[in-house]
């Protein structure tokens, strides 16, 4: 049952974290499905473990681990209710 539950809350995070690239990306003309997601403020581009689902926002405190500016607490939140 536990388990179940976790995998049910694992793909839905994965869909909200898929919905926060569609709101931030269409109205910014760029493809939701292709490219590599980076950092709206320094532009690095994201590696796997930047992108965990909740995790990664948690375990930055909040924040691109590149250059520290915040990342909003959209992404999270959209993340964890979609899970």
């Amino acid at each position: 049952m536990v388990f179940n539950m976790l995998v049910w809350f694992v793909g839905g995070a994965m869909m909200g974290s898929a919905a926060n690239a569609i709101i931030d990306r269409l109205p910014r003309g760029e493809s939701w499905f292709g490219g590599r997601s980076h950092c709206d403020k320094c532009g690095h581009v994201l590696g796997v473990r930047d992108l965990v689902p909740v995790v990664s926002y948690l375990s930055l405190g909040g924040k691109c681990r590149y250059c520290r500016s915040p990342i909003g607490r959209r992404n999270f939140f959209l993340e964890l209710f979609m899970g």
